[in-house]
């Protein structure tokens, strides 16, 4: 590691074999936690390459717990976290729409490192407990269109680099791993960035293999899209940005989509259809965002379906099925 921290140091970007040796590396233990660490702060001083990117990603499906769940017709929806905006969970409530609305959701996700409401943090504190069995995934999805694919339990290489990720209390490498690594592998994907620099870098990486995405970034650096103001989009069939007006929608200000102190009855109210326009708008326009992804849709028509599914009190209905399950 010292010598490849030498050359990161210098400036040196890796070749992909180069990561995936480092990440086969940092997973198998080889490493003290210092050094690890100042792996990561090169990372946050600077973005990965296309190259970088791979070779981290190969090493870490490779370790992966493998489960099949014929997901090639399901889409993952995913924030990277670290926009430091304290937002309410708007990515777990955009997937849960998405499902209610009939479309087969595999969401891979963890706990947050830089807060307290991670998809993962989220979805436990209401009631869902998360499987690893091939077969209960598959019920949940027969039953809600929905199952959540929990990050430490299907990459338990990564065990020893959660210690080293809490005690930063920041957003690293391995969140914008994340993504890439949901082991199912479903066919579409959508993503939010909090840095914009990172929506080439995916879209290269998904444009091998997925069957569509969408890689959003807030134009005032949120890793969702939001209402505050202009987004842009990254897809596999081109680049646009949209404001406010153009999905019929109203302007936000960002103190109205912060999350709540009490984040679980915020997360609960907003999935019963109880949401102040602002949640429940934001919500839908994720939703029909990633809805698009799938369908090809018109932007106006997916939201529009996504909006009513919450505010009919589906996506609460639906949701309850996936707890039963």
């Amino acid at each position: 590691m010292r010598d490849t921290l030498d050359l990161l140091f210098a400036g040196h970007t890796l070749q992909a074999p180069e990561a995936l040796n480092l990440m086969d590396g940092i997973v198998e233990g080889r490493f003290p936690a210092e050094q690890i660490a100042a792996m990561l702060a090169v990372y946050r001083m600077r973005l990965p390459s296309g190259g970088e990117l791979a070779g981290f990603r190969e090493s870490l499906l490779q370790r992966a717990t493998k489960i099949d769940l014929d997901a090639d017709d399901a889409i993952d929806l995913v924030g990277t976290g670290g926009d430091r905006k304290d937002t309410f969970n708007v990515t777990t409530l955009a997937a849960l729409t998405v499902a209610a609305c009939g479309h087969r959701v595999v969401k891979h996700g963890n706990g947050s490192a830089s807060s307290k409401h991670g998809s993962s943090d989220t979805l436990r504190a209401v009631g869902l407990g998360f499987r690893q069995n091939e077969d209960d995934l598959r019920r949940q999805l027969d039953a809600a269109h929905i199952t959540f694919v929990h990050a430490p339990l299907f990459h338990p290489a990564l065990a020893p680099v959660g210690p080293v990720r809490r005690a930063l209390g920041v957003s690293t490498i391995f969140n914008l791993l994340g993504p890439l690594v949901n082991p199912a592998q479903p066919g579409y994907h959508y993503i939010g960035v909090a840095d914009a620099r990172m929506q080439g870098a995916f879209a290269e990486s998904f444009a091998g293999h997925a069957r569509g995405y969408n890689i959003v970034h807030a134009m005032d650096d949120y890793d969702e899209a939001t209402l505050t103001g202009p987004v842009r989009c990254f897809t596999h069939h081109g680049r646009y940005t949209i404001q406010p007006r153009d999905v019929a929608l109203s302007p936000t200000r960002p103190e109205d989509i912060t999350v709540a102190d009490d984040p679980s009855a915020q997360f609960l109210r907003i999935l019963r259809g109880e949401g102040t326009r602002a949640e429940s708008e934001t919500v839908a326009l994720n939703a029909g965002l990633a809805i698009e992804v799938k369908t090809g849709a018109s932007l106006r028509a997916c939201i529009h379906e996504a909006h009513e599914a919450l505010l009919s009190g589906r996506a609460f209905a639906n949701f309850r099925k996936l707890l039963a399950a």
